[in-house]
């Protein structure tokens, strides 16, 4: 009789084989464990994470159906062992996002309100693990004056104050605690940094309504079957080819699921991303691929958005589980962009989805140009040095920029095809990861790029105005009268007139040289209302179709 560990072991290696024979091995072995009732916590997670594949890559609907069962069936064994004596046990289970498992993390302030507002019942106070001169430095920053003279011998420290002031562990306490961040501080940004250093940790209980691991999943139109072998090498200009239809028309419930899926999802992972923290949810769009692959793209809240480029955040479904997440910086025709594709679904068709995500955002936004993120290659990453995650992005095509890198990953390549069983060494690896990865889509473009533009303006700042910041802002007021002289400025709101400056700090260089019709005088102040009120991505789309603009920040002036 096969030890458990035996029969995990066997259906995970074929969990990604789709013959016949792998078929009925997948059968049997589901059979087999289905019936058994007793797992460790990493027998557990690691039966469940087997489940998510077989669910993300199903060979058939009776395959998908067995292993959507015993998703169902695992929740009851979690509970258990999070309410088990064993204390070791117990504490195991802690971030294995499995439905009825729980999470000791800390995260952002709006995370905090978004999960009181939602999931009041699933979450309670932790602690605070600030230090005590930082709690005590904070709390008289939101605090009445008259409140903290006390703190220097009675009150030292959050713990004290809070038990003093009755503040519950509950929702109702998590949230009298965030409503006197939110009203003793205007400023959002100065309010999440005071939040931040605080280090509030919070307990959540991961069990509906709030989606676990276990439960969170899309609504998948249609499901796909694997018949035969997974896409392992992605044949990316054939993949970019192919056009991308609209986004899919969605309601505002089914916008609202997509953002709660995402924020989940990364939850489990006790991570945050800018553009689902921040998300607006009314402009979330769903795009439909190609085997079974979904991607909802997400933008950021007018107050939280970026100053020039546009972050455009995503999370990719695989009939309907969510596989990856990442985002891109976007302006005009350049990209910087990464993809994190979740553990359970590693060994899958890993280089195929990120194929769709470039093919979805290249088309969506009209670029020329990606640039892997440096952290996603290595750079400051252990995880990414480990797993050679360079050469996922070579394999892709994309190309350090720096010619010495090029020569070293060239050499490294032809020695990695010649020889099977070579590895790149960790020193390697790191040297690689200072590259700038680029992939070009189109050699013949002029690509214009934010940090080129912002070299050429600090440069132009220091030649013309010796660094002067009080001149460049004379200039731009200047320089705003006259471009916008058909126009009301003085009605623009702060943000607008914010993200005016930014936009005309970075053209100063080049003004002179613009010949300013009404086309693109029009197109240019678009930009600057949907940037700071509107639409980011009727923001990129107005910057794109300016052609005065495009044609004097690709020309040699």
């Amino acid at each position: 009789m096969p030890t458990l560990k035996k029969l995990l072991s066997d259906l995970r290696s074929t969990c990604n084989q789709f013959t016949e024979e792998a078929h009925q091995r997948k059968m049997d072995l589901l059979d087999r464990l289905s019936e058994l009732k007793k797992f460790n916590v990493n027998e557990l997670n690691f039966y469940h994470d087997c489940l998510l594949f077989l669910m993300a890559y199903p060979q058939n609907k009776e395959l998908y159906n067995m292993a959507g069962l015993e998703l169902q069936r695992l929740p009851a064994i979690a509970a258990k062992l999070s309410e088990s004596k064993n204390a070791r046990e117990q504490m195991a289970m802690n971030g294995t996002g499995i439905e009825n498992s729980y999470i000791i993390a800390s995260f952002s302030y709006d995370i905090c309100r978004w999960l009181i507002e939602k999931y009041p019942d699933n979450v309670q106070y932790f602690s605070c693990d600030a230090d005590e001169q930082t709690q005590q430095s904070v709390l008289k920053k939101i605090l009445p004056a008259a409140l903290t003279y006390c703190f220097d011998k009675d009150y030292k420290g959050f713990a004290k104050w809070k038990n003093s002031f009755a503040i519950g562990n509950d929702a109702t306490g998590i949230k009298r605690i965030l409503d006197l961040f939110s009203e003793s501080v205007n400023d959002a940004s100065v309010r999440d940094e005071l939040f931040d250093s605080m280090r509030f940790f919070i307990q959540i209980n991961v069990a509906a309504p709030l989606f676990s691991r276990t439960t969170n999943r899309t609504q998948a139109n249609h499901l796909f079957f694997h018949k035969g072998d997974l896409i392992r090498k992605a044949e990316l200009i054939k993949i970019l080819s192919q056009p991308v239809n609209q986004p899919l028309q969605i309601s505002e419930h089914e916008k609202i699921h997509l953002v709660d899926s995402s924020k989940c999802a990364l939850m489990m992972l006790l991570r945050e991303t800018d553009p689902v923290t921040y998300a607006q949810v009314n402009e979330t769009e769903w795009h439909q691929l190609d085997r079974g692959i979904s991607i909802a793209l997400y933008y950021m809240e007018p107050s939280r958005r970026m100053p020039l480029d546009a972050y455009v955040g995503y999370m990719a479904y695989k009939n309907g589980c969510p596989i990856a997440y990442g985002g891109a910086w976007i302006f005009m025709d350049h990209a910087r962009i990464g993809v994190n594709v979740f553990e359970p679904y590693r060994g899958g068709e890993s280089a195929f989805i990120f194929g769709q995500i470039l093919r979805l955002y290249a088309q969506r936004f009209n670029l020329k140009q990606f640039e892997a993120e440096p952290y996603q290659i290595g750079h400051n990453n252990v995880e990414g040095i480990k797993s050679g995650a360079f050469w996922f992005y070579y394999r892709l095509g994309f190309r350090p920029q720096q010619n010495h890198l090029l020569k070293i990953a060239d050499e490294e390549w032809n020695r990695i095809i010649s020889d099977k069983n070579y590895r790149s060494s960790t020193v390697c690896l790191k040297k690689l990861a200072l590259s700038f990865m680029v992939l070009k889509l189109d050699s013949a473009v002029s690509i214009i790029e934010l940090n080129a533009l912002s070299v050429k303006a600090n440069e132009w700042t220091s030649k013309n105005l010796n660094g002067n910041v009080a001149s460049l802002k004379s200039l731009i007021e200047k320089a705003a009268k006259g471009i916008f002289k058909n126009y009301n400025i003085k009605s623009l709101s702060p943000l607008q007139k914010e993200v005016m400056h930014n936009i005309l700090a970075l053209l100063l260089p080049f003004v002179e040289n613009i010949k300013w019709d009404k086309k693109s005088t029009d197109l240019l102040m678009k930009a600057i209302i949907e940037k700071a009120s509107g639409s980011e991505f009727k923001y990129l789309k107005a910057l794109n179709e300016n052609k005065a603009l495009r044609q004097i920040l690709t020309s040699d002036h």
